[in-house]
């Protein structure tokens, strides 16, 4: 039901008690970045992971049933379609190309300045101040990176329809081939059982 719906039926409002409401608070010094635990449990390096996601990704929220990797051991984890992490990089430093093909994400330049490259070969760019935000469209290969002279935070927000949806992570064929130079084909396959794929931008 709506908040309309729910104000024009009379509906008593709902009532929370502060206990309960801490497990809906993100803390961000208290939160872990994902990497070292999928180093970890996953058997994947953490070079790997940070190649993927960026040099340290902090997950503040994402609903429980959420497909592919984003749903896991977020800080607050509540029922619905959307993503939100904070991620942390170092001067040049930033993930491989990718797409999303069923959810929108979306950045916003929190610290220091973002390059945001897109195309299939990142041929276009653009850069955002702090506080400046890009919704990238479905399907559009895209990648940002930290063009500042110091460690810089970035603001990442998915959203999709269904839970479903989030299981369309797809890099370059570029980077399963970077990825297999630098850390072994063993390494690729583990990424491809956590549900992220290397075919973005090739022909179907």
């Amino acid at each position: 039901m709506t908040d309309a719906k729910r104000r024009s039926s009379g509906m008593k409002t709902v009532q929370i008690t502060p206990d309960e409401m801490q497990a809906q608070i993100a803390r961000f010094r208290e939160i872990e970045p994902q990497g070292t635990r999928f180093a970890e449990e996953m058997g994947i390096p953490l070079g790997a992971y940070q190649k993927m996601t960026a040099e340290e990704f902090y997950l503040l929220m994402s609903g429980p049933d959420l497909g592919g990797p984003f749903a896991s051991n977020p800080a607050v984890s509540y029922e619905q379609n959307m993503v939100v992490a904070i991620v942390k990089c170092s001067p040049g430093q930033g993930p491989y190309l990718h797409a999303h093909y069923n959810t929108w994400e979306n950045f916003m330049c929190l610290t220091g300045r973002f390059e945001i490259l897109w195309g299939d070969e990142g041929e276009h760019r653009t850069v955002l101040d702090p506080y400046d935000m890009i919704a990238v469209p479905k399907g559009v290969v895209r990648t940002f990176r930290n063009c500042s002279d110091g460690e810089a935070l970035i603001l990442g927000f998915i959203r999709g329809d269904s839970p479903e949806a989030f299981a369309d992570v797809a890099m370059t064929p570029a980077a399963a081939a970077d990825l297999s130079e630098q850390f072994g084909e063993d390494t690729v396959a583990r990424i491809e059982q956590i549900g992220w794929r290397f075919d973005a931008g090739v022909e179907a």
